[in-house]
């Protein structure tokens, strides 16, 4: 990758709810308008080898980073301008989490769980699922604002903060803690101490299955 490249990058499994074929389908108007596109695709699936097939009969194998699984996410979306996610549903959409919290804009199909944490030009922009038009033009006005882009990498920093285990950690503590007397973790003999994103936390040792439900 060169300096001048404008790189997106989607993780996600290749499953149909992932739809990557829609975001394989609106490359080719999108690579007429950016001539310097590329795309890192992470992830495998059962859907893989027909999305590289699409690739090539749409002739856009040539921007595209198929890269299979990673464990350096963070890395790639360190090298990348833009996360799209082009999703058909989501749950908590930790690709997205991901990327934001590198600084990353985001451009998603407006669909629960994604619209709970994007917000249009606060920290990214939400497109209508199944759109291609309107996906393209969101892409299209952040490519051309690197001033707005500039804008959406602080707040997502701020914004990806709040589903940290850090976060999770201290406000699950404070609404446990709601439910039981100011001395009913007093004399506790197996407390345990866990580094949370840089952070010792000290807590008793049934927190942590609470915490994982």
């Amino acid at each position: 990758y060169t300096d001048d490249d404008f790189i997106m990058i989607y993780t996600a499994e290749f499953i149909t709810r992932k739809n990557h074929k829609f975001l394989i389908e609106s490359l080719p108007s999108l690579k007429k308008n950016i001539p310097n596109l590329k795309i890192i695709l992470p992830g495998k699936g059962e859907l893989f080898a027909s999305m590289v097939n699409l690739a090539k009969k749409l002739y856009v194998d040539d921007i595209i980073n198929f890269c299979g699984y990673r464990k350096d996410i963070h890395r790639l979306c360190g090298l990348s301008d833009l996360y799209v996610a082009t999703s058909k549903q989501e749950g908590l959409p930790i690709g997205v989490v991901e990327a934001i919290a590198t600084g990353l804009p985001a451009v998603v199909s407006d669909i629960r769980g994604q619209n709970d944490i994007i917000q249009t030009d606060i920290n990214g922009s939400l497109y209508q699922s199944g759109n291609k038009r309107d996906f393209i033009n969101k892409i299209m006005d952040l490519y051309k604002d690197r001033k707005k882009c500039l804008s959406i990498a602080e707040n997502n920093v701020e914004t990806a903060e709040k589903y940290s285990m850090k976060h999770a950690v201290k406000k699950n503590g404070r609404n446990l803690c709601k439910h039981f007397p100011s001395d009913a973790f007093s004399g506790l003999q197996h407390e345990r101490i866990y580094k949370v994103e840089g952070t010792w936390v000290k807590f008793p040792v049934w927190w942590k299955g609470y915490l994982n439900r």
